[in-house]
């Protein structure tokens, strides 16, 4: 059992046709990812707060109960950084397109082998030509006041980057696998 994360990124060209496309496989997660589960035990048992960090660097304690508003879409964003993920990653080393909510999804459970897929969609258009070298994940935690934080859950550093040319499309497709992966 466990989480692995996947990033596809495809470039389109000027018909937007696909023209290339790069997959990524996650290494690891990021503590935020496990903060969940940290307060569905932690709180329960001493009656503490698990805490996380949000993408500006704060320290938050989270809610007793409400842990992620699902009423806001998850958020993908694009960077340049080439800095190798730490566990304690709170944002994308060099972000270039901002957190951007996903402009669809898909889920899917796998009773024979355990585990569920869950893929966020969005496109990014550049207008000077960029170079992509890591992906994020992010959902909008509760802290302790009830107040929604932008938090990175996981994130993806590419063996090999990506460039898009001016006024070109890429589509990013984010994948958790949670379960027999």
């Amino acid at each position: 059992m466990g989480v692995k994360s996947k990033i596809v990124l495809t470039l389109r060209n000027e018909k937007g046709e696909k023209e290339k496309e790069i997959v990524q496989e996650g290494k690891t997660i990021v503590k935020n990812f496990l903060a969940i589960y940290e307060q569905i035990c932690k709180r329960a048992i001493s009656g503490e707060c698990a805490s996380f960090v949000d993408i500006n660097g704060t320290v938050y304690d989270m809610h007793d109960y409400m842990y992620v508003d699902t009423r806001y879409n998850p958020m993908i964003a694009l960077g340049g950084g080439t800095t190798p993920v730490s566990f304690t990653d709170y944002n994308l080393e060099n972000d270039i397109t901002g957190w951007v909510e996903q402009e669809g999804y898909e889920y899917s459970y796998d009773e024979t082998n355990f585990k569920g897929t869950f893929t966020f969609y969005k496109s990014f258009t550049f207008t000077s030509e960029t170079t992509i070298n890591e992906a994020g994940l992010a959902w909008w935690f509760v802290d302790s006041n009830g107040t929604n934080r932008k938090t990175m859950v996981d994130r993806i550093v590419l063996d090999t980057p990506i460039t898009v040319p001016a006024n070109r499309t890429i589509d990013a497709k984010y994948i958790l696998e949670i379960g027999k992966v």
